[in-house]
């Protein structure tokens, strides 16, 4: 991942004319760091949640400064008593950016995402709501009571609403824009952990779409209708049917003649220095190599 991460750095920011991929779109989100939550306070406390767990030495004085902080926040959060009360809360503390992508998207499709991502809480809610509360949150910062289960808590139902968000990327339109990808989403790629990659799988398979890569034990031959394959290598999947390459690397796929030119020029200049041939300049091999491509071109004509 931190490979991928950094060979797409460049295509993770709101400015995308740093991209060189034009036809790919990058998003990436870490929900433990909770830097997508709207409000301050629900930010620090779902970031005291995680830490208590991670770290085997916890500063309660930390969870007492944030009750300080936030009195307002604390008063909010204790009001949360049903199932509706949690998902509104969690909706709005994504501030806006759900409701973003879906409005993007076909009503239709934004229908049965909703209705996806609802029942999907509503099972996580029966398991896990005892656990949101502010008691239980109090007993597990001080007393370290249910630990994996309010835990879990923080990790799942919210989760659930960044893939709520990720589906609503997936299947909107974008704006078009010089020098990025603005036409429907293709060859997506959603590289994650297993849980949010069985809650996509369910959603897929809920709609309609075929599973062709399955993880399978790498002593097990898999056959799926027409597609069959054998290898030893588990949680890896063939594919070579994909249309490839999945990024298309804008400086190497339709470049300007000028872009040509220039790169075209270093190369002669490089290879005559090599031979011992001296150049009197760049814009000597720029004249050359711009005569020879008009050349090329009005020759390209006559012969049409």
């Amino acid at each position: 991942m931190p490979k991928l991460e950094n060979k797409l750095i460049k295509c993770l920011g709101i400015d995308k004319s740093k991209c060189i991929y034009s036809n790919t779109r990058v998003h990436y989100v870490d929900i433990r760091k909770a830097t997508h939550f709207k409000g301050r306070f629900f930010r620090s406390l779902f970031g005291k949640v995680v830490q208590k767990f991670y770290d085997d030495i916890f500063d309660i004085e930390t969870f007492d400064n944030l009750i300080e902080k936030y009195p307002k926040g604390v008063k909010k959060y204790k009001k949360l008593k049903t199932e509706l009360d949690y998902y509104r809360y969690f909706m709005t503390e994504f501030g806006g950016l759900i409701e973003k992508q879906l409005l993007k998207v076909n009503p239709k499709i934004r229908i049965i995402i909703e209705e996806f991502i609802l029942n999907e809480f509503r099972k996580l809610y029966n398991k896990y709501g005892l656990f949101l509360t502010w008691e239980s949150i109090e007993n597990y910062i001080e007393y370290d009571k249910n630990r994996d289960r309010v835990f879990e808590a923080f990790a799942y139902i919210p989760g659930i609403f960044m893939d709520m968000y990720n589906l609503g990327r997936i299947f909107r339109s974008f704006t078009s824009r010089r020098g990025e990808y603005a036409n429907e989403p293709q060859d997506i790629v959603i590289y994650t952990g297993d849980w949010h990659s069985v809650n996509y799988k369910n959603f897929f398979n809920s709609i309609g779409f075929k599973t062709i890569f399955l993880e399978y034990d790498s002593h097990v031959e898999i056959t799926d209708s027409d597609y069959k394959f054998k290898t030893g290598i588990e949680h890896c999947v063939n594919i070579s049917k994909l249309k490839l390459p999945l990024f298309i690397d804008n400086e190497s796929k339709e470049m300007s003649e000028e872009r040509k030119v220039e790169r075209a020029s270093k190369e002669i200049k490089r290879i005559l220095n090599g031979i011992g041939i001296k150049t009197k300049s760049k814009i000597d091999i720029n004249t050359l190599l711009k005569r020879l491509i008009r050349a090329k071109k009005i020759r390209e004509r006559h012969l049409e």
